[in-house]
């Protein structure tokens, strides 16, 4: 059975990938690329090991995240 999304779905989705691009952009990440917000079923998907750094010392500024990790 096959789910087709609705369009409050796809709505979110489309606004994801817009704050994805917005944060991609501020954290001047030089080879990244998401194809889209879940990041896992794409191979247009990429990061460099630097862009992941930048990433990684940006997420440890969350405190939650900083504790999960």
């Amino acid at each position: 059975m096959e789910l087709e999304p609705d369009e409050d779905s796809e709505k979110q989705l489309e606004d994801d990938s817009q704050e994805i691009e917005k944060k991609v952009e501020e954290l001047n990440l030089q080879n990244t690329k998401f194809d889209n917000p879940i990041g896992m079923d794409s191979d247009n998907n990429y990061s460099s090991a630097r862009d992941i750094s930048t990433i990684l010392l940006y997420s440890l500024k969350n405190e939650t995240f900083k504790e999960i990790f």
